[in-house]
């Protein structure tokens, strides 16, 4: 019998690939008589399940492969593979910690090779056993060549930036260059260790080098741009509107909601007086094609990321606080400098501090150099940031401090929702600005949704499919009524990333995937109604209560009744009461979901008026008019009407909040 394939394409979550065994020594099963019944081979019966294996992580229907493999061990078939495979299967499901026990025990029949090895240390860092891995990853490098070891290499270069040890990362570069002299990844890598230490001199080389490999590569010339920026220089000449420079985490034009808002700044606020400062990671940076001349400042960003939770203790855990530690303490003193110098270089008046968990310390650093003008953006709570960052709890606390002490030095400040603006005045005796996500007037349809069609209903789903319990109860739902409401045959369209949880290829599921905002708007004409959901469970209560989901924007833009899913106390519910463009259902329940979709769409005033509420919400709450005038509160000017009657800038006088 042969072994199994440990060649193939490369698997989605550790690039471990794990082939059904070769057919040779399979025969096919023997047509026999014995006692009435048919005779079958072994091996055809094995190599059967294989297939099925194979199908099922091709189409990634994760259990079903799993079952076949735990088939394939009950009958003591090849345990060293079965074992390797079910490793791949945890990997792609991301269960780090099975898939460590799946790679141990298929040791115990034989050994791992290089390749299993990188593979195995690539999940110990994730479970925060950094310096196994590191033994594991140096162990398998005498044993691997080529693209193998470049492979070995990055993933080690991964670790020891997490321990901020730049000296092991830069060697693990210099040896892949010496593999692949032109290899990007170690050029990159390479300008971003010299980031980290903030070696300008070093960036400017780096950058410089990795160009002639990536000729036009527009992230690291702004990289490179940047660290020149960081010489003295003098101040640009201030104008009518103030010169505003927005410090943030995300780069504008980025995909997501934080670059489209960004985007609806560049494209509302004279570009001549706007820059950027973005404290990022290099892998996120990307600078848009249709901004030429926008300045963008870069530093990179001090704090390890990860998706996966460090158990408290853990290798893992303390050296990601210790980042934390070092990133509060002393890279966010260096950053506000570079971020100060950068819009000093720029006559920036006014810093607009979009607000994450670093940002929060730098904005302190900078008024401790500046008396220049803050202003915060805070559109989601710490909640979230804390879990989108993983945040240690242990400096929970810390960074509520810094965000109050961010607040009291702020001169305005803007949320995203009326219930934030409320807490927030409440909390820091700041009145919050609302400033919701906007969209051009010209992109808004109106009177397209007045009328519900006949014999159908179709439903969007848009954006980051974030609150999977909901989207799952929902299509259940959906399929537990056989796709039919109020005798319409239902059917989803999606423009998100991925196909929504729950669903499977016998749904009527149509995927688009990931599209811009103008296109979005246009494309929501083919759908009936659109579905928003937020998380149903209680640790996300207070992001639920408080952030405003601006995938709202499109649809009211597109004049589209929506169907919202989550808790009564979020902030849809309360915009719902305002501007009633659809209803909510606040129940995981198949028969509430079901009860208030027929509500809506078996009622046709009630579809009408709803579609008529949205037009009336996106001209009032999430225009480019609504955005502009509040923004241009946000960094001290007012929007006044002009000869033509059409909105026109003024710097405000006195007091920031004067007028």
């Amino acid at each position: 019998m042969t072994s199994v394939n440990l060649g193939g394409a490369p698997e989605v979550s550790d690039g471990l690939s794990i082939g059904a065994p070769a057919a040779a020594g399979f025969g096919s099963a023997v047509a026999g008589e014995a006692g009435g019944e048919t005779a079958v081979d072994p091996d055809a019966e094995e190599s059967s399940l294989w297939s099925e294996y194979e199908a099922h992580v091709a189409a990634r229907r994760y259990d079903e492969a799993k079952a076949a493999l735990d088939e394939l061990y009950r009958r003591n078939w090849r345990r060293h593979q079965v074992c390797l495979a079910l490793a791949r299967v945890a990997g792609a499901t991301r269960q780090h910690e099975q898939a460590v026990g799946y790679f141990e025990e298929a040791a115990k029949y034989e050994p791992l090779n290089a390749a299993h090895s990188v593979s195995l240390a690539k999940h110990l860092n994730v479970t925060g056993e950094l310096g196994r891995a590191l033994a594991l990853l140096e162990e398998a490098k005498s044993g691997l060549t080529g693209k193998a070891l470049v492979r070995c290499l990055l993933a080690a270069y991964a670790i020891h930036c997490e321990t901020r040890d730049w000296a092991a990362a830069e060697k693990c570069l210099a040896e892949i260059l010496a593999v692949e002299p032109d290899n990007q990844a170690a050029l990159v890598g390479l300008v971003e260790v010299a980031g980290r230490r903030h070696d300008y001199a070093a960036i400017i080389d780096r950058a410089t080098r990795a160009l002639a490999v990536m000729p036009g590569d527009a992230r690291l010339e702004a990289i490179r741009d940047n660290a020149r920026l960081q010489e003295p220089s003098g101040f640009a000449v201030a104008g009518e509107l103030p010169r505003v420079m927005i410090l943030s985490a995300v780069v504008p034009g980025e995909d997501g909601s934080g670059g489209r808002y960004f985007q609806s700044v560049i494209d509302l606020y004279p570009r001549d007086r706007l820059a950027f400062f973005c404290v990022t990671r290099m892998g996120r940076f990307k600078l848009p094609a249709d901004m030429p001349g926008l300045p963008i400042g870069l530093a990179f960003d001090p704090v390890p990321r990860t998706m996966y939770a460090a158990p408290e203790g853990s290798d893992r855990y303390l050296s990601w606080k210790a980042a934390w530690d070092w990133a509060l303490d002393h890279e966010s003193k260096v950053i506000a400098a570079e971020a100060l110098n950068f819009a000093r270089r720029h006559g920036s008046e006014v810093i607009v501090v979009a607000a994450n968990p670093l940002t929060f310390r730098i904005a302190r650093e900078i008024r401790a150099l500046s008396p220049i003008r803050i202003s915060m953006m805070v559109l989601d709570p710490l909640e979230i940031r804390f879990k989108t960052y993983q945040v240690p709890a242990a400096l929970h606390r810390v960074i509520e401090e810094d965000l109050a002490a961010a607040m009291r030095i702020a001169h305005r400040c803007a949320t995203s929702s009326d219930n934030m603006a409320e807490e927030y005045l409440e909390r820091y005796g700041q009145e919050p600005l609302v400033l919701p996500h906007g969209l051009s007037r010209e992109v808004q349809r109106t009177g397209r949704h007045r009328r519900l069609g006949d014999g159908r209903l179709t439903i969007a789903l848009l954006g980051a499919l974030y609150a999977t319990d909901a989207i799952s109860a929902f299509v259940a739902a959906l399929a537990a009524a056989d796709w039919t409401i109020g005798g319409r045959r239902v059917s989803l369209i999606c423009m998100t990333r991925e196909l929504p949880p729950g669903s499977d290829p016998s749904m009527p599921i149509e995927h688009i995937g990931w599209i811009g905002q103008d296109e979005l708007v246009s494309t929501l004409d083919r759908a009936d109604l659109a579905y928003v959901a937020y998380w149903f469970d209680g640790q996300y209560s207070d992001t639920v209560r408080l952030s405003f989901p601006s995938k709202i924007t499109p649809m009211a833009a597109a004049g589209l009744p929506i169907f919202f899913h989550g808790p009564s106390h979020s902030s849809v519910v309360r915009f719902l009461r305002k501007h009633p463009m659809g209803v909510a259902c606040t129940s995981l329940e198949a028969s509430d979901i079901l009860e208030r979709l027929t509500d809506l769409v078996s009622s046709p005033g009630r579809y009408a008026a709803a579609a008529v509420a949205a037009e009336t919400a996106f001209a009032m709450e999430l225009s480019h008019d609504v955005f502009r005038e509040r923004f241009l509160k946000l960094v001290g000017a007012a929007a006044v009407p002009s000869a033509a009657g059409t909105p026109g800038p003024r710097v405000l006088s006195g007091s920031p909040d004067s007028g």
